[in-house]
């Protein structure tokens, strides 16, 4: 019976002594690639660190180099590098801490003196989308529950400048927070194809689902250079944009000029059929400043 007590409270005794555990770790959130003369941004996921107790993580990086900076508010690594410091791989220490502890984990973001990719003006992610299937005029291509697709994007979406001497390494199709795909999605690095099929929705009736995603290209394999972001949007129904330029009306105007445009209701589609005014509940002005 002396055993069994003991063997109990070593029990409660480990419990009590649970230390924060690696959730999402930092070099699957592929960071931002660093490069000399440019302003440096990247912010880590808060879910890094996770606490057993459910407790929020306070953040701490250790060993940064002068240039680089980490704000424990808003978990974001930020600095501007010069042509004085050292490029390659930045190792630091990033730690996270609970009530019951902490926990130390060697990360590392990369600093290059190389330009980075850019993405191709004539084989954007949108043009590319448009081509494929049914967009929503935007970056969002639009599918029914249960649609099996297949979205190949060419290999010249992502260009190197000419005054690179690297040259592309890797691609990867990530969730746009970049953590993995729906359960549903796959990508395939060789061909740069995101294929699957899409969920079930509950109702024909049911809000439209929207899954963002991205597709990344780098120059240094485990890390990001360039990404375009894109949308898979599932519903019961389909409400589309028929015009293969999408909507593009640039209007020209002067500080304190009135203006107005008008939105292009004859390409609105919902389920192969023009739309009617009386369908359309409701308009909203997406990305827009707040004086449009």
């Amino acid at each position: 019976m002396s055993i069994g007590i003991l063997f109990l409270l070593l029990l409660r005794l480990s419990a009590t002594q649970a230390h924060p555990s690696v959730g999402f770790p930092l070099n699957e959130q592929l960071p931002d690639i660093a490069r000399i003369g440019e302003n440096y941004q990247f912010v880590i996921n808060s879910q890094t660190f996770e606490s057993d107790k459910g407790e929020a993580i306070q953040y701490q990086a250790h060993g940064l180099p002068d240039w680089l900076s980490f704000d424990s508010s808003s978990l974001k690594l930020s600095g501007s590098p010069t042509g004085n410091d050292t490029t390659g791989q930045v190792d630091f220490v990033l730690e996270g801490t609970d009530s019951e502890g902490s926990l130390n984990k060697s990360c590392s973001i990369y600093l290059s003196d190389q330009p980075a990719p850019v993405i191709n003006a004539n084989e954007t992610i949108i043009d590319q989308l448009q081509k494929m299937g049914t967009t929503n005029g935007y970056k969002g291509i639009i599918l029914k529950a249960q649609d099996t697709f297949s979205f190949k994007f060419d290999s010249d979406t992502f260009q190197l400048p000419s005054s690179s001497s690297n040259k592309i390494v890797a691609y990867y199709g990530k969730s746009a927070n970049r953590t993995s795909l729906p359960s549903w999605c796959f990508f395939d690095a060789d061909t740069l194809t995101f294929s699957g099929t899409a969920p079930f929705v509950n109702s024909v009736n049911a809000p439209s689902l929207q899954f963002d995603l991205t597709l990344i290209a780098t120059d240094y394999a485990g890390y990001s250079a360039a990404y375009s972001d894109f949308n898979i949007v599932v519903g019961g129904h389909e409400l589309f944009l028929n015009a293969s330029g999408g909507f593009d009306n640039i209007v020209n105007t002067n500080p304190g000029d009135t203006f107005s445009a008008e939105l292009p209701i004859e390409d609105v589609y919902l389920d192969d059929k023009q739309i009617e005014t009386n369908q359309i509940s409701n308009v909203v002005v997406y990305n827009g400043p707040s004086w449009v």
